[in-house]
């Protein structure tokens, strides 16, 4: 948890944070609202223990959605992201993606993302 307050980008009034176990039931709330074949918990957990980078957006103390993604070097692969239904039509999961953006360039990784926009 430390480790996820240490890191956090602000974009407005939106931060982009790591995800922790503890944001796996707000993840999973707007993962159910959005997805018609949702991920379970224990997928997002795999996912997490397996080190895919996940980051929610949040707004004060609202979570307002999340991405997960894969650096596979030189690229990143975008596995999930989802913005609650409440919060969509703000610019919420572009912000996301340009998390994921700034992230994956750190880590090694050039170009563009891979998977689909949805947002």
């Amino acid at each position: 948890m430390e480790q996820a307050q240490a890191f956090a980008v602000f974009l407005n009034d939106i931060s982009i944070r790591p995800a922790s176990l503890d944001d796996i039931s707000a993840i999973l709330e707007i993962e159910n609202k959005t997805n018609q074949m949702p991920w379970t918990e224990a997928q997002f957990i795999s996912s997490m223990e397996v080190g895919h980078y996940s980051v929610v957006l949040q707004e004060e103390n609202n979570i307002l959605g999340f991405a997960i993604y894969s650096p596979i070097i030189p690229e990143s692969h975008l596995l999930n992201i989802a913005i609650h239904p409440n919060h969509q039509g703000r610019g919420t999961g572009r912000q996301a993606a340009a998390k994921n953006y700034f992230s994956k360039q750190n880590n090694g990784c050039e170009g563009d993302l891979t998977g689909s926009e949805s947002f």
